[in-house]
């Protein structure tokens, strides 16, 4: 029998050379750098009821390349809106990678940045 594994969330890990790129933004001093991925969905890439299956566009394993397309920060975090090569579970509103949080909030709350565009070069 094969064993269930409890996964609490499937995204996209960022290698280091990506997450120092993005820890050289003008990170607030005190805050704490996170920079490390991207949620595509909550649980497994391929839900065990069949509401989803993220793996075939997210093979695990595989690298995947994600574009940084605007900054957004407010008192509580620090994020990056990216754009994936696919779909991300719909009940995230915007693919994001946190980049920093005051250490006073949570790293989730980055979702509730309002964004700006700018042009970053990573």
């Amino acid at each position: 029998m094969k064993e269930e594994q409890n996964v609490a969330y499937s995204g996209v890990v960022l290698d280091e050379e990506s997450r120092q790129k993005l820890l050289e933004l003008p990170i607030p001093e005190g805050w704490e750098p996170v920079a490390h991925h991207m949620t595509i969905t909550m649980g497994p890439l391929q839900h065990p009821k069949g509401k989803h299956d993220f793996s075939q566009m997210y093979p695990v394993g595989s690298p995947v390349e994600l574009s940084a397309i605007s900054v957004g920060q407010d008192e509580r975090a620090m994020a990056v809106k990216v754009s994936p090569p696919g779909e991300i579970n719909k009940k995230i509103s915007f693919p994001h990678i946190t980049v920093a949080v005051n250490r006073e909030v949570e790293a989730n709350l980055s979702i509730q940045i309002k964004y700006q565009k700018k042009t970053l070069n990573h």
